[in-house]
């Protein structure tokens, strides 16, 4: 049996928009949800190369010594949930399913993480069955709906959509105290409502445990470990049953409602004395039941793999009205004397029993996903946002739909840095794209400036206030660090090459950043895989580079100004996910000096934010684990630091590492990601 990871993609949920249709600049390849991951991922994760989703960055520009002093420093912290995000796949099986009002036509899911601020939806408006552009793609917008009802709280861990309903029930996992929670979300025209039912006999609370639900919007089998758990739905109630024991799980399932079956391929067979076999067995249970029953078929399924080489994980898909399951997998071939694995489409026909390889040569789909089935023009919508043909002759054909309005194409894999504009805006970079979000309206914009490849990872982005322009600096291309410094022009359309002169620092990725008055100070960073600990600064008037100091070699350091002078905070190094050391950098003597801080200091991934006389972060740990998540304050007063922590109560920054900037006013701090927050007090 396959380990289970929880890989997260996310859709994103906005707040304070109105709800009508944004027909802006199209988005070209927008994302409805995305591939990237926890880890490992490619381009995204905690690995220096594609850009981290975690740390530091710039302070945002506007956070300067004399504004710190008329902060307040005391009272609680409040968190307020700007959007929410929508929750993705895990290579274990199919977790989330989205929804689709086959009234209005709108796609959507469930928010990964749900708090009692969220307040709007952002949905998907399919225009057709991906037919009507030039380049075989169609139109759909993004829209922001108003979401009303009664939110449930915590972290999403399993959804399932009734077609024939149009409700999308899922399971929401909260820690203060554990609990889980049943909700149901309901979208047409005139908006989304959430409706969170009252519960008996609720289950013991395992945020990791129960991730895979099928059924009806009346009465659904939850998978726990190797049982299954009924849950019944009677209005606003929800019953749960006691666990049916038995192996419920396996890798690649479809539900099949007409027939209130869970439909499994492959399975795995002990082959002696420690080896085990994958096959392209389907089998069948109800989504109640823990029992499998095998289906007999004739034909060729999938070939089989033997232990240690991995199953061929296909896309599998239920055609509702072919009754057939549809998937994609590699079979081996004899090509010029040489086998090769070659990408095939197949069909199990469940009327017939069949297996039939379909004439289809794309089969370019391999890796298992979430998917929104529009049951109307058989299709189904992809991690991607294609719309996947489900038709006869049409099978896994690709249409990618033309996104128009505020969602980012594939961007929280790898988000890295940001900076807050002078306009309130946050600029952010992922790749060669350059985007916005307006936390005043939960809205992002794509730029039409793209980066070059060689800054595509890892650059470090500052507000110039002198300029008033966005600076983007260093980065990294190919495995080479850059020392490029480039300006955004103001209407987002170029960028332009800033010469500098001075002892300039040598090319990096991964550098903190902030403003003081009329100078630029940049610290640390990445240099292939040696982390760095100069300091350099830039007087933005003259742009001379100067050498300030060398400090502790850290990568993705927090800078925030106190007092006259720059404090370098966490970043990691080497195995080190938070560097504990302080460091105080006095830009007129160019002397360093760690330090000293009392309290509880973070000790996982951390992103911060300046706030007030100091810093505010997330601490999410160093797994993806729900339990490990804090809030952290550090506050500065003279020459000493003094940390404080405390649970806010959301799981989500555990799951979706956020990009800290300066807030506003210097009693806010803002952190942008899959879902956003202001923490202010």
């Amino acid at each position: 049996m396959t380990t289970r990871l929880l890989w997260l993609s996310c859709l994103l949920v906005a707040c304070g928009a109105p709800p009508t249709r944004v027909d802006g600049g199209a988005a070209g390849g927008a994302a409805l949800l995305t591939g990237g991951g926890f880890g490992g991922s490619s381009g995204g994760g905690f690995n220096a190369g594609g850009g981290s989703n975690v740390g530091g960055g710039s302070a945002g520009g506007s956070n300067t010594a004399g504004g710190a002093a008329t902060c307040s420093t005391s009272g609680a912290l409040r968190l307020e949930q700007l959007h929410g995000a929508f929750a993705g796949w895990s290579p274990g099986g199919t977790s989330f399913r989205g929804g689709f009002d086959r009234a209005s036509r709108q796609a959507f899911m469930m928010p990964l993480s749900v708090t009692p601020t969220l307040r709007t939806l952002h949905t998907v408006r399919l225009e057709d069955d991906g037919s009507t552009l030039r380049d075989g793609g169609s139109r759909a917008f993004v829209e922001v709906l108003p979401l009303s009802g009664t939110p449930p709280i915590g972290n999403l861990t399993a959804t399932a959509f009734d077609e024939q309903t149009s409700v999308l029930t899922g399971l929401y996992f909260s820690k203060a105290p554990n609990r889980y929670e049943v909700a149901t979300l309901t979208v047409s025209d005139g908006g989304a409502r959430f409706t969170t039912l009252a519960q008996t006999d609720s289950p013991d609370a395992n945020g990791f445990l129960m991730q895979d639900m099928d059924g009806t919007s009346a009465r659904l089998g939850v998978i726990r470990g190797n049982d299954v758990l009924p849950l019944t739905l009677t209005g606003t109630q929800a019953r749960w049953g006691a666990p049916v024991t038995g192996q419920p799980f396996e890798e690649l399932t479809a539900y099949d409602r007409d027939g209130d079956r869970v439909l499994s391929v492959g399975s795995y067979e002990f082959v002696p004395p420690m080896g085990a076999r994958w096959v392209s067995t389907i089998q069948e249970r109800s989504s109640t039941s823990a029992t499998w029953s095998p289906i007999a078929m004739s034909g060729t399924g999938l070939p089989s793999t033997a232990s240690p080489q991995p199953p061929p994980a296909p896309f599998v898909a239920w055609d509702a009205d072919g009754h057939r399951l549809l998937l994609t997998g590699e079979r081996p071939e004899m090509i010029g004397g040489m086998t090769l694995m070659v990408p095939t489409v197949l069909e199990a026909d469940l009327t017939t029993r069949q297996w039939r390889e379909l004439p289809n040569t794309i089969g370019s789909i391999t890796s298992r996903a979430p998917f929104i089935s529009d049951r109307d023009f058989r299709q189904v919508l992809s991690a991607d946002f294609n719309a996947i043909s489900l038709a006869p002759g049409r099978e896994f054909s690709q249409a990618q739909l033309k996104l128009t309005g505020a969602l980012p194409p594939n961007f929280f894999s790898s988000l890295g840095t940001g900076a807050r504009l002078a306009d309130g805006r946050v600029l952010l970079a992922r790749e060669q794209l350059l985007f916005t979000f307006d936390p005043a309206t939960s809205r992002w914009a794509l730029l039409a400036a793209r980066l070059p490849a060689a800054q595509a990872g890892s650059p470090t982005l500052v507000f110039d206030p002198v300029g008033q322009r966005a600076l983007i600096l260093f980065g990294q291309g190919g495995g080479s660090p850059s020392s490029a410094v480039l300006a955004l022009a103001a209407d987002g359309a170029t960028t332009t090459t800033v010469t500098t002169t001075g002892a300039a620092p040598p090319a990096r990725a991964n550098a903190g950043a902030v403003v003081v008055s009329d100078t630029l100070v940049i610290a640390g960073g990445l240099a292939g895989a040696q982390p760095l600990g100069d300091v350099y600064a830039l007087n933005l008037a003259t742009l001379v580079w100067r050498k300030v100091v060398d400090a502790t070699p850290r990568q993705h350091p927090t800078l925030v100004t106190h007092d006259g002078a720059v404090f370098i905070v966490g970043g990691r190094a080497g195995n080190t996910p938070f560097v504990p050391t302080i460091e105080r950098i006095d830009l007129t003597t160019s002397q360093v000096r760690s330090v000293s801080a009392t309290g509880p200091a973070p000790t996982g991934f951390t992103a911060l934010a300046p706030l007030g006389a100091g810093l505010v972060g997330f601490d999410i740990g160093t797994s993806v684990d729900f339990g490990s998540n804090q809030l952290f304050e550090l506050s500065l007063a003279g020459g000493a630091a003094t940390w404080t922590s405390s649970d806010p109560g959301v799981m989500d920054q555990a799951l979706s590492p956020l990009v800290g900037v300066a807030g506003p006013s210097c009693s806010e701090a803002l952190f942008v990601g899959p879902s956003s927050f202001r923490v202010s007090r």
